[in-house]
């Protein structure tokens, strides 16, 4: 991996090979992060910008679950306590003093960064809505301009004549990671994820959790994907019961915006 020279972190210390390894061995032995690098036998820096990571075997999904986000990067001298408060490399550094967990997070830019003609607002403020009634409150009262909805607000916001983009956005279903037991050894036998799988009435709770706004199906694909094969949903039936998973869809409902207005 060739890494970008001349970025900094917040505190001003060096991004280079040394940095990576540390962040890429601090995700590693994490208990979630470190799903993504399960056959990543060693990381090691060639030169101080080069970073070779080792396989313990081929695995085509690591540069995937990198993308998704399970390589960032912050300073190695702030990966032991990340809970005080973000150290990163990018355009915008994390204002402390002017923000409250769970109510305001303040970014201010970064003047020198590499990439700072990309970001023109001088100033960022988060506000998280964790409430889903709250977020779809603030959505009648004109205060957001776009969501992701619930599906039972979809009535509603027909009723006021909100735009509505509606597609299969997630998967919901159980996964096992530990499928050969080396942390909990029950799950190592097939039959004991059989029997948990078989234990989720996919169908009931997609009609009570989610509105049915979604599909039950064996797959991971979304059944209007062109590689969704509705045959192989059969596949595996014992008897007349197999395991299905709910696969939701979402709404984002927006308002419609007036032409000249932005």
């Amino acid at each position: 991996m060739h890494l970008r020279q001349g970025v900094t972190f917040d505190d001003g210390q060096k991004f280079d090979a040394s940095a990576a390894v540390a962040n890429l061995r601090h995700l590693k032995d994490g208990v979630r992060s470190g799903q993504a690098y399960l056959d990543v036998a060693d990381v090691d820096a060639k030169d101080p910008a080069t970073v070779e990571i080792k396989l313990s075997k081929r695995d085509d999904a690591l540069l995937y679950f990198m993308g998704l986000g399970r390589s960032w990067m912050a300073s190695p001298a702030a990966l032991q306590k990340l809970a005080d408060g973000p150290v990163g490399s990018g355009p915008y550094t994390y204002d402390k003093a002017a923000s409250t967990p769970q109510s305001q997070y303040v970014f201010t830019k970064k003047p020198s960064h590499w990439d700072a003609a990309t970001y023109p607002f001088p100033t960022v403020r988060l506000f998280p809505i964790t409430d889903q009634t709250a977020s779809f409150n603030a959505m009648l009262s004109g205060q957001l301009n776009v969501q992701f909805a619930n599906a039972a607000n979809t009535p509603k916001a027909k009723e006021n004549g909100w735009n509505i983009a509606q597609k299969a956005a997630s998967w919901v279903g159980v996964q096992f990671a530990d499928r050969t037991g080396s942390q909990v050894k029950a799950l190592g036998d097939q039959k004991v994820r059989q029997a948990i799988s078989y234990a989720y009435d996919a169908a009931g709770i997609l009609k009570a959790v989610g509105n049915d706004a979604g599909t039950t199906t064996n797959q991971l694909w979304p059944v209007d994907s062109p590689i969704y094969d509705k045959a192989m949903n059969g596949k595996y039936q014992t008897e007349s019961t197999r395991p299905t998973w709910p696969r939701p869809s979402s709404c984002s409902a927006t308002p419609a915006i007036p032409t000249g207005s932005a």
